[in-house]
Order: structure tokens, then sequence, then C-alpha cells
């Protein structure tokens, strides 16, 4: 290997390597570099859209034609549901939003209720869920108790799951 000796020629070879590998990676690979960082969040935003329509493509294969919400429009589906059940003459104890769980492609706001009501009330206030034009909710952890107190209404408390676009 021959020693490189630094004199003003080699050092101004060296610098002009410097000056233009510098140019290269401003101008260039920076910029590009944006750009795939933007195409990247386009694409996981695309894919998110994508679970979303397969599993909607999914509950509409088992017969369920409902839809679910987007963030802006939950404040009116709760109106909905509480609307319905007042209706129904539901006794509402308490009513307490959990946090929102991520899952595949959506999003499912849990909504605990505790109440009281008689069966029959009960009933058509879960088939007014069903009947709610576009919106997808479903019942879980039902628990139901007598209370002398109460007779003939029941003690219940109940978690409804509201179904949430992914954006």
């Amino acid at each position: 290997m021959i020693p490189l000796k630094l004199n003003k020629k080699n050092l101004r070879i060296v610098l002009r390597i410097a000056v233009f590998l510098f140019l290269l990676f401003g101008f260039i690979y920076f910029p590009l570099l944006k750009e795939i960082r933007k195409s990247d969040s386009l694409c996981k935003s695309l894919k998110e859209q994508l679970k979303t329509a397969e599993n909607l493509r999914d509950f509409q294969k088992a017969g369920i034609h409902k839809r679910f919400v987007s963030q802006k429009e939950l404040a009116l589906t709760l109106d909905k549901i509480t609307e319905a059940a007042k209706s129904r003459s539901l006794n509402f104890i308490s009513i307490s939003q959990q946090e929102i769980k991520a899952l595949d492609g959506y999003r499912v706001l849990p909504v605990e209720m505790e109440l009281d009501a008689g069966y029959k009330q009960l009933g058509l206030f879960w088939g007014d869920l069903e009947n709610l034009q576009d919106v997808l909710v479903t019942v879980e952890n039902f628990q139901a108790s007598s209370d002398e107190k109460l007779l003939p209404k029941i003690l219940c408390s109940l978690t409804l799951n509201i179904y949430i676009t992914q954006n």
C-alpha cells in the first residue's frame, strides 16, 4: 500500500469527494427517505382499512348487516342507546365507559351498565339495540338478580360493546 501524502492536491480531492457525498445525501437520499416514510405511513393506513373491510365482510357473511361507527358518531350512538333505554323505562343505576380496546382491524368501546327493569322492558330494550340503524352493538357479561325491594323488577349488570372503525 502506497502511503498517501497530504498535500494540497490530495486535500482538494478528498474535500471534493466529501462535498459530493454531502450533496448526494442532502439532495437525493434524505428526500427519498422522507418519501419512503410517507409511503410507509400510507401503507399502514391502507392495511388497517383493508382489515376493517375484511372484518365487515366477515360480519356480513355471518348475516350481520351493520357497520362500525366512526369516532365522530360515537356520541350520537351512545345517545341513541340511552334514549332507547329510557323509552323502555329502564332505571339506570350506573353507566361507565371503559377504555377503548383495539382489536384486529377495528376497535370496541365497552360500556358497563347497572340498571333495574322488568323482564319485558329489558327484552324490548335488547330488541331496540338489535334494530339500531347501521350500528353494531353486542351484549356481554349479562347478570341478573332479584331483590325483594325491586320486585317484580330485576337488578341487571351488563356490558354493551360498540364497534368502532379503526380510523
